[in-house]
């Protein structure tokens, strides 16, 4: 069942006001919630293909029929062609609008590297 937007946005605000936290931004409403409060910004901007290939081995969300996984694929396959917060072009005006630190990936190997270089940091 999906949360009402009031009762959401006020769970990240909340979530965005602890000292750490991450919070992952596919509805870009809800990342602009906590973006006022962030001090970095991470955008996985990986191609279609690497991203259905991630959705298909994760398969549907517990419950759901084949019907509305195929559906949800759908509507994520238009993410560069949707015009709205959840979309690419939502997601870039954050991106280009974000003031602190700020990094994009666009491929698994600078991922990859990011979190090899975090690690040997520890």
């Amino acid at each position: 069942m999906q949360r009402d937007e009031s009762q959401a946005t006020g769970m990240v605000v909340e979530a965005a006001g602890k000292p750490r936290w991450i919070i992952e931004g596919v509805y870009g409403w809800l990342a602009a919630a906590a973006l006022p409060l962030a001090t970095s910004l991470i955008w996985l901007d990986l191609p279609w293909t690497v991203c259905r290939e991630s959705l298909a081995r994760r398969g549907p969300w517990r419950g759901a029929t084949a019907a509305e996984h195929e559906a949800f694929l759908q509507w994520a396959e238009a993410y560069w062609q949707r015009r709205t917060p959840t979309s690419f072009a939502g997601h870039l005006a954050l991106f280009e609008h974000f003031a602190e630190t700020k990094i994009r990936f666009e491929r698994r190997s600078e991922i990859e590297a990011f979190l090899a270089d975090v690690h040997r940091d520890k």
